[in-house]
């Protein structure tokens, strides 16, 4: 190192992005399991409960809600 001229420090930006895009895509999958588990009834399903109509019923709740944001 010569006079005058500083030592360069890494700032650890690069560290702390690299958290934050781990942190939202923990975030973004929790909230898609979530989703899929409530839609698809997830084992919530009484005893009296159609489980395969409880599936049918949440794969045509996704088939329209795709089919709305294809369409817009």
């Amino acid at each position: 190192m010569t006079a005058g001229t500083a030592a360069s420090r890494p700032t650890g930006v690069a560290a702390v992005l690299a958290v934050a895009v781990i942190q939202v895509l923990a975030i973004v999958v929790t909230a898609v399991l979530w989703f899929f588990h409530t839609v698809f009834a997830g084992g919530a399903c009484g005893a009296s409960c159609d489980g395969a109509a409880a599936d049918a019923a949440g794969m045509l709740f996704i088939a329209a809600a795709v089919f709305d944001a294809a369409m817009r």
